[in-house]
């Protein structure tokens, strides 16, 4: 107990996770957002495809059209596996990593291709995709874990990432960038250069100019994409919190809690609280009177940031402890709206953009 006390109040390895203030500072807007559609089975990414989102929902890819009050949904194609990132494409067709070790095309003129492996290595976990024209940027999150596992990724303390870029064309690839932590999100500059999310590092940065980027962010960033009038708007999974930075900087206790420990009961973030009696930080007050408190310590939290042409943060949506809208993983806009997806809890939501100016 006194290694701890030290450890905690003045040892030099533990550090602090950041404070949402300012621009971050927590508010409701990501509960405010309107209810697309509800009861996806694990809505991980999301598209435009002629104006509307398209949806990678478990082993299916669903389109919602309709208005907002009376939306409709309609399988796109059925999967052979779980789908995850999506990319919409210039032809009308779909790129979408399934099962994270393999990119499908569905639909428009390389309809049934498979992409099994790119810049001489097999695909494992691939996290995002991004397609400017005729360039198709891909992110791995780690060639050592699967998608599955990414808890395990995050306390092994692993850079194990990557990007590649493919041309949809001739089909050549390269790597654009490697040895990263965790990169979850990926996109194209303007100027050519790469714009990554990396989760573990708590970054967002161009590969080509390191010094352009947003640091020390108080979450776990994870896709993005550009934003009307400049800017991108950037998904975060989780909060970070100092529980789970105290367990980070302990290697013994980290590896005990993996050894010892079913996955879904670590101290770790997490897409969506579940009440189960065995999860961790209930005695922190997560209910009071069987009511859970905003300012509880968080299980899982509900973030999305609007960050500036200079990536600074200009705005944020927020989903707090006891909000419905966690763990959000995906982002897409078109014609003025901001279409995101809550896996942690089965949504599909919708933004307004021109309504971001008042989220100070």
């Amino acid at each position: 107990m006194a290694a701890i006390f030290r450890r905690l109040f003045f040892g030099g390895e533990q550090q602090s996770a950041p404070v949402f203030d300012g621009v971050l500072r927590p508010n409701q807007d990501l509960d405010l957002c309107r209810l697309i559609a509800r009861g996806l089975e694990s809505p991980d990414d999301v598209a435009i495809v002629s104006g509307d989102p398209v949806v990678s929902s478990g082993a299916r890819i669903v389109r919602v059209t309709g208005q907002w009050f009376a939306p409709l949904q309609s399988t796109v194609a059925v999967l052979d596996g779980v789908g995850g990132a999506l990319a919409a494409l210039p032809d009308g067709g779909l790129a979408v990593a399934v099962d994270g070790d393999r990119i499908v095309f569905v639909g428009g003129g390389r309809d049934g291709r498979v992409l099994r492996e790119a810049a001489s290595q097999a695909f494992t976990c691939v996290t995002a995709i991004a397609v400017a024209g005729d360039r198709m940027l891909v992110a791995e999150g780690s060639h050592r874990n699967p998608l599955a596992h990414w808890r395990r990724d995050l306390f092994q303390g692993n850079r194990a990432g990557r990007v590649v870029e493919i041309d949809l064309v001739s089909g050549r690839d390269r790597l654009v960038a490697g040895a990263l932590a965790w990169p979850q999100g990926v996109a194209a500059l303007p100027n050519g250069d790469v714009l990554v999310a990396e989760s573990w590092a708590h970054r967002v940065r161009a590969l080509g100019d390191p010094r352009f980027g947003y640091d020390d962010i108080p979450a776990y960033p994870g896709r993005l994409c550009a934003a009307a009038g400049g800017g991108f708007w950037l998904c975060c999974f989780a909060a970070r919190t100092q529980l789970v930075d105290f367990v980070l900087a302990d290697r013994r206790l980290s590896e005990r809690m993996m050894r010892e420990v079913d996955e879904e009961f670590w101290i770790a973030p997490a897409l969506a609280a579940t009440d189960h009696p065995h999860e961790p930080t209930q005695l922190g007050g997560v209910k009071q009177y069987g009511v859970r408190k905003p300012w509880a310590p968080a299980r899982s939290y509900g973030l999305v940031i609007r960050l500036d042409e200079e990536l600074s943060p200009a705005a944020s949506l927020h989903s707090r402890v006891d909000g419905k809208r966690h763990g959000v993983t995906g982002v897409a806009t078109a014609a003025g709206a901001v279409f995101l997806t809550s896996k942690g809890n089965g949504k599909l939501l919708r933004h307004d953009e021109e309504s971001t100016g008042d989220l100070r």
